[in-house]
């Protein structure tokens, strides 16, 4: 998505926009008539669906009150939240929207978004995540607004428009209020969150990596004055902090001086005692990144698993694998070249410059010799 948001802060580009849609309440609201359709349509056992409209319509509440629990009540509607089968209706439902899409997409008077009409892109959806895609023209939004309205009638999915926006390139004044007074939305600006990361046309700057910084800070916060051994300091690092940061590091470029934050962050709390007293480290932290068969602790280096990962999106490019995002790459950068022969370009992303100076530094390091 970040190499799509590219030119959205230049004056002279061709009409783009992207609408983040937010679902009011997503997973209490689904329609349980619409699931049990859905599920016959999809090819489903009748026995497999009975026993799943069973799980999903036998659930009863109560409501907490003051610490005490009044009422005993049966749900009308949704899925619960938490429970493991949940997640995987809810992207069942989901689909529907993905397929509704992609067959009205193909009507005459939709225009795909710049850098999507070869792979036929029109939205992006990770559960309720969703981004629409399209060019800015009244009527390729009318038809993704009215598909949204089709889904809601439908699933009983309904949009909250306070909270979605719309994101808008190369689109004059008079035309940006006539599809914000259309839809109702409100007009984003950049950096926005997708996915819990933030996202802009832009190289991240080490202050927008703030949120994450500020979630490791609070999880530090409520583990101290807990009676801790450094084994059990050891292995919340390794579970829980690293499990928080491997997400940022496996798409961003990090920063140096975050790294250096989020080292300094697990060091401190590694050698602080249970009375909050900082001690001076008894081992040196490259020391204590070290795998364990070499005399370490095993905790890795945030700066080396950054490049672990950027290493892995090299080889997977190389090998063209079966992904959304590597078709994507390879049609509308690499064509028919190789990722081994072709040289970053100074308007290209901070992901692909990454991504290029990874590749010449492995290539220096190891011989040279680019793969066939």
């Amino acid at each position: 998505m970040q190499e799509l948001l590219r030119s959205y802060e230049k004056k002279r580009v061709s009409p783009r926009c992207t609408i983040k849609i937010d679902f009011k309440k997503a997973f209490d609201i689904v329609q349980w008539v619409f699931l049990r359709d859905l599920l016959h349509l999809l090819g489903f056992p009748a026995r497999f669906v009975h026993l799943v409209m069973k799980c999903v319509k036998t659930a009863s509440f109560s409501v907490c009150i003051n610490g005490n629990l009044f009422g005993f009540f049966p749900g009308k509607c949704g899925v619960r939240q938490g429970d493991p089968l949940s997640p995987y209706l809810f992207i069942i439902c989901m689909e529907y929207f993905s397929r509704l899409l992609k067959s009205n997409t193909h009507l005459s008077g939709f225009s795909f978004h710049p850098k999507c009409q070869a792979l036929e892109i029109s939205h992006l959806r990770f559960a309720d995540d969703i981004l629409l895609l399209c060019r800015c023209d009244m009527a390729s939004v009318n038809i993704l607004l009215q598909q949204l309205q089709v889904f809601g009638e439908s699933s009983g999915l309904v949009i909250n428009a306070a909270k979605s926006s719309i994101f808008f390139a190369g689109v004059s004044e008079g035309m940006k209020q006539v599809i914000l007074n259309l839809s109702q939305f409100t007009e984003g600006s950049f950096p926005f969150k997708y996915l819990g990361v933030p996202l802009s046309p832009h190289r991240l700057l080490a202050s927008q990596f703030s949120p994450l910084i500020h979630r490791l800070e609070s999880t530090i916060q409520s583990w101290l004055g807990k009676f801790l051994s450094y084994t059990g300091r050891l292995e919340l690092i390794k579970s829980v902090l690293h499990g928080m940061v491997q997400f940022w590091i496996s798409i961003f470029p990090i920063p140096v001086v975050v790294i250096n934050k989020i080292t300094s962050l697990c060091r401190n709390f590694i050698w602080t005692d249970n009375m909050f007293r900082c001690k001076s480290a008894l081992v040196a932290w490259k020391q204590v990144c070290l795998p364990k068969n070499e005399g370490g602790l095993g905790i890795y280096d945030i700066k080396a698993r950054n490049d672990s990962f950027f290493a892995k999106h090299l080889w997977n490019i190389h090998l063209k694998a079966d992904s959304l995002w590597i078709r994507w790459v390879d049609h509308y950068y690499i064509s028919r070249a190789s990722i081994w022969s072709l040289e970053a370009k100074q308007t290209d992303s901070p992901l692909w410059k990454s991504i290029f100076s990874l590749r010449n530094r492995m290539t220096n390091l190891y011989g040279g010799v680019a793969p066939v």
